[in-house]
């Protein structure tokens, strides 16, 4: 279940799913929530509340500020929130864009800011739920028609799907399938979801009712595992014995 996102304005903001605090009392109920949330903040003037309101930290929410802070405000956010991403070091994503990036289903996996840390061979990435990651910089090289990254270039685009060292573009779910093995594990879920072969049918209905690859009498797990995988072709008896324990007619194997 996505982190619920708490904005920080007035009536003429719109995003869906997002829900608005405005007075003092809003604030507070929302800000002492014990469920992890996402703050956004369009502009300075809507932080002023939460900095009149919250006296006393509880750093377990993220804050986004879309401007830039004061050196001494930014003291203060950050005894007020785990983690504050905010246009002083950071590069972000525009902002029609980052507002539908932070209320998507799939948040997590798109990006709304990003700065490089050459020094330490570092790219730090900031995803919708406001999670971080950490790529080598030095994992990116150059194409075969000579374009280069360069990391003073930093920038997000595209709805958070691309990330931009220069000209030097990098796809966002390349990112998180290389270097994050639980966004790689929601893509392998997503591919077997939308996988029409008949072994994802068969996974499928496996796991509809409750089945183990063991539970197929004469045929192995191991055979199992190898045709939803589709790494071979079963023969009628074979797809005969998996219908009858699924229970199902061996015609309707691929329709699941």
């Amino acid at each position: 279940m996505p982190s619920p996102v708490y904005v920080l304005d007035d009536e003429k903001l719109m995003m869906r799913t997002a829900i608005k605090v405005r007075s003092a009392d809003e604030v507070r109920r929302a800000y002492f929530q014990k469920k992890h949330s996402v703050w956004f903040a369009p502009d300075n003037a809507s932080l002023n509340i939460l900095a009149k309101v919250v006296k006393i930290g509880k750093p377990r929410h993220a804050l986004l500020a879309m401007k830039k802070v004061s050196v001494a405000r930014r003291v203060l956010l950050d005894t007020l929130f785990a983690v504050v991403v905010e246009p002083t070091v950071i590069e972000m994503l525009a902002s029609h864009e980052l507002r539908e990036v932070l209320v998507a289903d799939n948040r997590q996996d798109l990006f709304v800011a990003a700065r490089a840390v050459p020094e330490d061979d570092a790219l730090v990435l900031f995803r919708g739920d406001l999670s971080s990651l950490i790529v080598p910089l030095s994992s990116f090289k150059g194409t075969s028609g000579g374009c280069k990254p360069n990391p003073k270039k930093v920038s997000v685009a595209d709805y958070g799907q691309t990330i931009c060292l220069g000209e030097y573009e990098i796809a966002a779910d390349a990112l998180l399938y290389e270097f994050d093995p639980e966004a790689r594990r929601r893509a392998k879920r997503r591919e077997i979801k939308t996988d029409d072969s008949i072994g994802a049918g068969i996974r499928r209905l496996r796991l509809q009712k409750r089945l183990s690859r063991g539970d197929f009498g004469s045929l192995s797990a191991k055979t199992i595992a190898r045709i939803e995988r589709g790494e071979t072709d079963p023969r009628k008896s074979t797809l005969t014995t998996i219908a009858k324990t699924l229970g199902v007619d061996a015609a309707e194997l691929a329709t699941f």
